[in-house]
């Protein structure tokens, strides 16, 4: 999978970090976009895990 033709993305979710890194922004910018309900993110112990397609709509959106 491909986010945009931009990024290969060989996973369905990806750590905030990796988030951050696909959409140019900081880690603490993407947890605020979690908790307004901007990313669809689901909690995993203590870790978020985003699903790819939650990027690409976010990517949609620019």
């Amino acid at each position: 999978m491909e986010i945009m033709g931009v990024m290969p993305i060989n996973k369905s979710v990806l750590t905030v970090a990796e988030t951050a890194s696909v959409l140019g922004l900081s880690s603490c910018t993407v947890y605020k976009l979690i908790d307004s309900g901007i990313i669809k993110a689901n909690k995993i112990g203590k870790s978020w895990k985003i699903p790819v397609e939650s990027i690409e709509a976010i990517m949609h959106q620019k």
